[in-house]
């Protein structure tokens, strides 16, 4: 499963937006370091400036990571299929983005954890009487 191309591409801009913050971090302690605000300076001209890189790294992982949200959305909807048998499986399958509408029924209801009524599932709907939804014997 980790070599599925969706769970790839989330290794790596989880890696590439590491990689920015360690950056920005790395420059933000340089400006810490080296700011005096009574001096006009050479120096400090140049810190100002790399405020502006920071705020550019930063901004650059920040639009990283709401790529990712999509992508990772999009991948769990392709991946759902590996995973017989998981908490609130009768969300699964019944729509072209379940993994969007599992995420969305755990924000929106907070009466129970992932969706499901009465912290159980439906009993139509349940592993044991879909034979389709549970593990091979």
């Amino acid at each position: 499963m980790i070599q599925h191309p969706g769970v790839l591409a989330l290794l790596l801009a989880s890696g590439l937006v590491s990689l920015l913050l360690v950056a920005a971090g790395w420059q933000g302690l340089r400006i810490l370091r080296g700011w005096n605000l009574q001096s006009g300076s050479e120096t400090k001209l140049d810190l100002e400036r790399r405020t502006y890189l920071v705020s550019a790294l930063v901004a650059k992982a920040l639009v990283i990571q709401i790529l990712s949200l999509f992508r990772f959305i999009f991948t769990a909807d392709k991946l759902h299929t590996q995973f017989v048998g998981a908490m609130c499986s009768w969300l699964t399958g019944r729509e072209p983005l379940p993994a969007a509408r599992i995420v969305g029924t755990a924000l929106i209801q907070f009466d129970s954890p992932l969706g499901c009524r009465n912290g159980r599932l439906p009993a139509s709907d349940s592993v044991t009487s879909n034979p389709s939804l549970s593990a091979p014997r």
